[in-house]
């Protein structure tokens, strides 16, 4: 019913796929992003009635299947609506220019927190 297609770096000309973070980390310095804790979703396709619950699913299966993930990150041209499914997974961090073309784009994020919560015990 659905299908998603992740990367490890941004999908859209935004930053050199071996230099994204000093990029992603000059968007909100809070986020610490980090190669070994980040996905970028490039491609989201579902049958309506279901994408809301399909897209729900799959977060829920990404942070599940990888532990030390944590963020995942959707870039879109400014121009373009996330659509009522994806808008249901994702917040708006800030927008950052494209390297080839004069237009902007948009950085989404995924908390794992809101999808599938880790518990941290620390050493006593």
């Amino acid at each position: 019913m659905a299908q998603a297609t992740f990367l490890d770096y941004p999908n859209w000309n935004v930053s050199k796929q071996d230099d994204w973070v000093s990029v992603f980390r000059e968007l909100n310095s809070e986020i610490p992003c980090t190669p070994l804790n980040t996905l970028f979703m490039h491609l989201f396709v579902a049958v309506d009635e279901f994408s809301t619950g399909c897209c729900k699913e799959i977060i829920r299966n990404v942070f599940k299947a990888v532990p030390e993930l944590h963020f995942i990150f959707l870039t879109v041209p400014s121009y373009m609506s996330l659509g009522s499914t994806l808008v249901t997974v994702f917040h708006q961090v800030g927008t950052i220019p494209n390297l080839t073309y004069d237009e902007d784009f948009t950085v989404q994020i995924c908390l794992r927190h809101n999808h599938y919560p880790q518990l941290h015990v620390r050493k006593a």
